[in-house]
């Protein structure tokens, strides 16, 4: 079952132009399908803010502008802090723009960057070697 931290991940692919509008439908309205059996509130309460705003996109009640800006404000409402697992070598978590992106420390103390790729479930975050 997809999490809410998941959902973030991809809606902020979308947000930075990493992904286009139907690259994250294609991603969302399977991973969100069935979203009532799962247990996590946040990941109901996210999924169900997203479909009403893509709903009223679609339905031409918001424009290209303020659909971004009612996603933006679901994406850091309540922000939360994402915990992964942490493999070897150890990661460390910087930001840009509002995409979470992840870098291996080398030996030097300059972190390599990864790349954020977006699977065809669950929003992957992949390593590269060091």
């Amino acid at each position: 079952m997809v999490s809410s931290s998941q959902i973030k991940a991809c809606l902020a692919l979308y947000l930075a132009n990493r992904i286009s509008l139907g690259q994250f439908e294609d991603w969302f309205v399977p991973n969100t399908r069935d979203i009532r059996r799962t247990r996590s509130e946040a990941a109901m309460s996210l999924t169900f803010a997203i479909e009403g705003v893509l709903s009223e996109y679609l339905s031409r009640v918001l424009d290209d502008r303020e659909l971004h800006i009612e996603l933006q404000m679901i994406l850091h409402a309540g922000n939360t802090i994402l915990e992964i697992d942490r493999p070897k070598p150890p990661f460390v978590s910087i930001s840009s723009s509002d995409v979470v992106w992840e870098r291996p420390i080398d030996s030097t103390g300059r972190p390599p960057i990864s790349e954020v790729s977006l699977a065809s479930s669950p929003v992957a975050l992949v390593p590269v070697e060091v």
